[in-house]
């Protein structure tokens, strides 16, 4: 009979690392939710367009 994790791979040093990445992943996802909720609001393509053009 197979052990926890045998049968996908989820076993031993793999668990680790995908905790990891899973990790990483979480805080980047984060990052650009606080990026996104922090914007000011844009009404309008033109001043949507305005920060691009000015970079």
């Amino acid at each position: 009979m197979a052990r926890h994790g045998d049968e996908t791979g989820a076993g031993g040093e793999s668990a680790g690392w995908l905790g990891h990445v899973c990790a990483r992943l979480k805080a980047k996802v984060d990052e650009a939710l606080d990026a996104v909720c922090d914007a000011p609001k844009v009404e309008g393509v033109a001043e949507a367009e305005r920060p691009a053009r000015s970079a």
